[in-house]
């Protein structure tokens, strides 16, 4: 029986050998997500602030790859942004068919570092962000600075199109007033280690 143990610990699956064991890390009502884009008219930008949710990251460390790893899906209610306009709010929502899809999700599939020790550091991988019932995927990359040993903050940002998702950018006024395509996406994660 022993002989069966001992071989069975040698064939342990190479993913779950070469990492150690799982880190969490909470995301804090300190988060902000930031969406600003153009029309022919001016600038806008609306913001999600103070995050309520009890979204956590993962993170591990691969001996083999001897790179640092964080996974994790984030939950965005689409009628929590202020555009700072009572009307660009009701636009923003529409647009976004917050009605029909009331969550906005960001899974970050792989973001890696070489140097997990680092107090700031570029970090690269990839995002999938789901909004209004459609799915893009997009290469990131971020600065993770580390202010202790428990507590982190993730930066980064991201170019997309509202037709990336089959939406239309709002249009008013028999469409004299016309927002553009392309929209840039901000994302300040402030995440705090959990102990159990």
């Amino acid at each position: 029986m022993l002989f069966y143990a001992l071989i069975s610990l040698l064939t342990v699956p190479e993913a779950l050998s070469v990492k150690s064991p799982p880190s969490w890390w909470v995301i804090t009502e300190q988060s902000l997500l930031e969406i600003s884009g153009r029309s022919n008219v001016n600038n806008f930008c609306c913001e999600y602030m103070a995050y309520q949710g009890m979204d956590t990251l993962q993170e591990v460390w691969s001996q083999k790859k001897q790179s640092w790893e964080l996974h994790g899906i984030i939950h965005i209610p689409a009628n929590s942004f202020d555009c700072h306009h009572n009307i660009l709010n009701n636009d923003f929502q529409k647009t976004l068919l917050a009605g029909k899809y009331p969550e906005i999700a960001v899974r970050v599939h792989f973001i890696q570092s070489k140097k997990p020790d680092a107090k700031m550091r570029q970090i690269n991988g990839n995002v999938e962000i789901t909004l209004a019932g459609r799915s893009r995927r997009y290469n990131l990359t971020c600065d993770l600075k580390l202010n202790n040993t428990n507590q982190m903050i993730l930066e980064g940002a991201q170019v997309i199109r509202f037709s990336d998702f089959s939406l239309t950018p709002p249009r008013k006024i028999f469409g004299t007033i016309k927002v553009e395509d392309e929209i840039s996406v901000k994302l300040y994660f402030f995440l705090k280690k959990y102990s159990l």
